[in-house]
């Protein structure tokens, strides 16, 4: 038995709690039913990360159901090794090639190279329309005027530096 407090004048929507292992049942108790009530795979999710520990030993549950503003509610998690709620996150591989490699079983992101041209390049593959995108990413900046002569650069306005640009 959980107790979730929203010390928040606003209602929350969504709990994160921290679990030891992934296979659980969760209910939550509706106040306005006053009884509990089983989440399913819909309101409910437990995420474990494979990659990072030996099991599923390091594993979050998140909850969607409405607190109101400072008020208490239960969780009942209950232990469950035939049905749970886990799902697994993105398995994030190192490829033959080196490259790193996510898939969801939906799409891969491959990270392929590093260059000054194009930034970062990633590879990625649509598994069901068999379609391949190459995107390029950096994050590049000018520097901005600060002399006397002009209207300097700064948040409001951007005058680039006729020296550098």
């Amino acid at each position: 038995m959980v107790a979730v407090f929203n010390p928040s004048l606003l209602p929350v929507n969504r709990t994160r709690i921290a679990l030891p292992k992934g296979n659980y049942s969760v209910s939550f108790f509706d106040q306005d039913l006053r009884a509990f009530v089983n989440m399913t795979n819909e309101t409910a999710v437990i995420i474990c990360d494979v990659d990072n520990s030996r099991s599923d030993e390091n594993c979050w549950l998140h909850a969607y159901m409405k607190v109101r503003g400072h008020s208490i509610t239960f969780l009942k998690i209950q232990r469950n090794d035939t049905h749970g709620l886990i799902q697994a996150i993105p398995r994030i591989e190192n490829a033959p090639n080196g490259h790193i490699v996510i898939n969801n079983n939906m799409q891969t992101v491959e990270y392929v190279s590093h260059n000054l041209t194009n930034g970062a390049i990633f590879r990625i593959q649509k598994d069901k329309y068999i379609d391949t995108y190459h995107l390029g990413f950096d994050l590049r900046y000018y520097n901005s005027y600060q002399g006397f002569n002009y209207t300097r650069g700064g948040a409001a306005v951007f005058r680039p530096d006729p020296g550098y640009s």
